[in-house]
């Protein structure tokens, strides 16, 4: 209910406040409303944006969006930069990125991309399975090796073009999209999704941060705000 929420509250003011100052026939903007899905993970996303046209013909478009999701994966396996593993049962995550958009578009069809650059994630801790990529050592002297540990969400996110360094909980996407009437579009994408996690503390390797990369097949709706 409080996600929903969120979403009805995203959705009017991102509409109010693009419809109004900007309307022109340079500008193009609209909202997808979707899923991604990926074996026993699901991820509900809305997105909004607004394009510019380049050039003469219009036919490229360029601009940003805000786009919010929940990640929700069961039986999930993250990793360190060092490959130890950090086994959930589950998790939940919430994303509220800015990013960067792009498309071409020929008339009813259009064939795109976009990538969140920064922006905020919400979710609970969860406890996982910590297994080291090392066997147990006499220098492991707390027997961290195989533990169960507390783990929450990296709040911040930061696009650094890199999924060993980039910070926190993103998304990136490609996407084709086919208008069946003037205000009603199809969309299909594959999402390249970024999750994770902080240990409360410092493991073996001095590893704290667990990464889960999935990629999900998208599926959606879209609708115009500018055209």
């Amino acid at each position: 209910m409080k996600l929903f929420q969120i979403l009805l509250f995203f959705v009017f003011v991102a509409s109010t406040a693009m419809a109004q100052p900007l309307r022109n026939s340079r500008v193009v903007g609209g909202f997808d409303i979707g899923a991604g899905f990926e074996q026993k993970n699901l991820m509900p996303s809305l997105q909004v944006y607004q394009l510019l046209k380049i050039g003469k013909s219009g036919i490229f478009q360029a601009g940003y969006s805000f786009r919010l999701n929940r990640f929700m994966g069961s039986d999930i396996n993250l990793l360190s930069s060092q490959n130890d593993t950090l086994q959930m049962d589950k998790t939940a995550v919430t994303m509220l990125n800015f990013g960067l958009k792009a498309q071409i578009s020929l008339k009813w069809v259009e064939i795109g991309a976009s990538a969140d650059l920064f922006g905020l994630a919400f979710g609970g801790k969860q406890t996982g399975l910590y297994v080291s990529s090392r066997a147990f050592n006499k220098t492991d002297t707390l027997n961290l090796h195989r533990t169960k540990q507390q783990a929450g969400v990296r709040r911040g996110n930061l696009q650094l073009f890199n999924n060993n360094n980039s910070i926190g909980n993103l998304n990136a996407d490609v996407y084709a999209r086919v208008w069946v009437s003037r205000q009603v579009g199809l969309k299909v994408g594959y999402i390249f999704n970024l999750t994770q996690y902080r240990t409360d503390r410092a493991l073996l390797n001095d590893n704290r941060d667990f990464r889960f990369t999935p990629r999900l097949f998208y599926v959606g709706v879209s609708f115009p705000i500018l055209n």
